[in-house]
């Protein structure tokens, strides 16, 4: 076995940086072996190896993450079929956008169509509840009056 001397690099586990050590002989298990004998007829040169270990640390890289914007799909199709479908097939359409540009990477336009999608959602279930508020009230209206009619008043 050959007596040279190899440094010794610790890796700190908390910090993940390499810190030399004290420099010294490795233990004998850790030194290299000299490569003797035959193996299926082959003769193995017999020579020591000496080899050069480089640790590289990670890189760290400052990423970005962006958040998707909501897109309001669901809403859109629920007011699309219980309030005014016009305004809700408009709604479907901005959600729809703002899916597509977030999908290829165009955060700014996403949010923008994001925005346009939730006021359209808005506008439909304000105008939904007026006119289901305005449907009642006429109902109730025209049933006293039928009512009226039918008892002779």
């Amino acid at each position: 076995m050959s007596s040279q001397n190899y440094e010794r690099v610790y890796v700190d586990e908390l910090q993940r940086t390499p810190t030399r050590g004290v420099s010294g002989k490795l233990p004998p298990y850790r030194e290299p072996m000299p490569h003797t004998g035959t193996h299926y007829g082959q003769a193995y040169p017999q020579h020591t190896t000496s080899s050069t270990v480089v640790v590289q640390q990670p890189q760290t890289t400052n990423m970005v993450m962006r958040t998707r914007p909501n897109d309001y799909m669901v809403w859109s199709v629920i007011g699309c079929l219980f309030c005014l479908w016009p305004v809700g097939l408009c709604a479907i359409a901005a959600s729809q956008d703002s899916r597509s540009k977030a999908d290829n990477g165009n955060i700014e336009g996403a949010k923008a169509s994001s925005r346009w999608a939730l006021q359209l959602n808005a506008l439909n279930a304000f105008l939904g509840a007026v006119l289901i508020t305005v449907l009642i009230v006429l109902y109730t209206m025209a049933g006293k009056q039928v009512s009226a009619e039918l008892n002779g008043h």
